[in-house]
């Protein structure tokens, strides 16, 4: 019995130490626990990568061969802008712009009552802006379409279609008047500012007294006045291109006749009947760059060692950007690629763009919005840096996205097109400098990336 008694002792003093040894390291655990649970994730903490840690970040820049072309014809068909006028540029040559467009009815079966009259037609034209100082006077030239446009044919920048000759009417040494409103008594209102060539009385007449079947729909229309061709004449060149809004209730076709209330009554209600410029419109332009530098760019014998690079919309010149990334080690993460162009000190007859713009070359050869092009980090704005105390006019392009695509070998590795904005009416252009010597002048693409491992 004393020996029983003995032992449960002995192993209740034992229960009891183990249990005080335990219980420490049993709340030390539930700690532990506890504070690994309510830790933040080691991605979102800013003190855990010290200057001294490896992070694998490199920075290199990649050569970069740009070449001068003449620009793919560029999908012109449905433009809300018409192009008129011409500019003769020493670095770009001469550019002539000019547009097609239809007017039509704005309602089925018009009438024009009895006995209709003409007075006069008049075509006018709202601007939309200008590109150049629009102050040399030219003659404007209105044309009758020979040819019809159809919906299902995709037209471009270089499209032609015939015309009637004689003109339709023609204005010479014209000078646009962009700031002056028009002032319409009928109305008691000023309208913006807008530009007017007196067309044919045979042309009027055409419309005022066309069959009644022919103003019964506009398909029917079209196929009897098919449109009109407004250009200027290649004896003068001028110093601008004028843009103008084709959608603009001003920009129409106007009659103003008289008529009759009543087929007994006499012809002395005053009429006038617009049809606007909402059909099918097509700009046009015609680029001359012989005996130019754009010119010697283009023929160069050697385009990739040409100093500069000529940009330029309405289906000019646009440059052609290929690089190699075999020196890029193949498991990498892209951090940032920059495409850096610094603009030409000598570039200075004619204002040059606010914004340029890349697209990647896909397999066909075609350009292709890029991915980072609906990003806000992006760029390809003009902007000021100063660079070793000097002042230099750049464009930047961040092709982040872009690259990473490259390099996963989402996209092959086609190069880009470097393009003004709006290019199928633009007039913009633009020299860039691709020196050899002078690196802050050196088309330059500089990529920051992480090695993975």
């Amino acid at each position: 019995m004393v020996y029983l008694r003995s032992i449960l002792t002995l192993r209740l003093k034992l229960k009891n130490k183990f249990t005080l040894l335990s219980a420490p390291a049993i709340i030390i655990c539930w700690c532990l626990f506890c504070i690994q649970g309510c830790k933040d994730p080691l991605v979102n903490s800013s003190s855990l990568l010290l200057r001294s840690d490896s992070l694998n970040l490199a920075q290199t820049t990649i050569p970069v061969t740009a070449i001068t072309q003449i620009s793919a014809p560029i999908a012109s068909a449905g433009t809300s802008i018409g192009v008129l006028g011409s500019i003769s540029d020493h670095n770009f040559g001469t550019t002539y712009g000019s547009f097609y467009a239809q007017c039509q009815l704005t309602s089925a079966s018009v009438n024009f009552g009895y006995s209709p009259t003409l007075d006069s037609v008049v075509l006018t034209l709202a601007y939309a802006g200008q590109y150049g100082p629009c102050t040399k006077p030219v003659n404007v030239v209105v044309y009758e379409l020979n040819q019809d446009l159809q919906d299902s044919v995709n037209y471009y920048t270089n499209s032609s279609f015939q015309v009637k000759t004689p003109s339709l009417g023609q204005i010479n040494n014209f000078v646009p008047n962009f700031t002056d409103s028009v002032y319409v008594p009928a109305l008691g209102i000023s309208l913006p500012a807008s530009m007017s060539v007196t067309l044919s009385n045979s042309f009027g007449n055409k419309i005022l007294l066309a069959d009644a079947n022919i103003l019964s729909s506009n398909a029917a229309f079209l196929a009897y006045v098919k449109g009109l061709y407004i250009t200027t004449t290649s004896a003068a060149t001028g110093n601008g291109i004028a843009y103008l809004n084709l959608l603009s209730p001003l920009s129409a076709v106007n009659l103003y006749y008289h008529y009759a209330y009543s087929a007994d009554s006499p012809a002395n209600v005053l009429g006038q009947f617009s049809l606007p410029l909402t059909g099918i419109s097509v700009d046009h332009y015609d680029n001359t760059y012989m005996g130019t530098p754009a010119y010697a760019a283009i023929h160069s014998a050697n385009p990739a060692a040409e100093p500069n690079l000529f940009i330029e919309g309405g289906g000019g010149v646009d440059g052609k950007i290929t690089f190699n990334l075999d020196s890029l080690p193949k498991k990498i993460g892209i951090n940032k690629a920059e495409i850096i162009l610094a603009q030409s000190t000598a570039d200075t007859q004619y204002a040059v763009p606010s914004l340029l713009n890349l697209l990647r070359i896909d397999d066909a050869g075609q350009g292709q919005t890029i991915d980072d092009a609906v990003l806000s980090t992006f760029g390809g704005v003009l902007q000021t840096d100063v660079v070793d105390g000097v002042s230099i006019n750049r464009y930047h392009f961040n092709l982040s996205v872009y690259f990473q695509r490259l390099v996963q070998g989402i996209y092959k590795n086609n190069g880009l097109y470097l393009t003004v904005q709006n290019a199928a009416y633009s007039a913009d252009r633009v020299t860039i400098v691709n020196s050899s010597t002078n690196k802050n002048y050196k088309l330059s693409l500089k990529v920051t990336y992480t090695k993975l491992l």
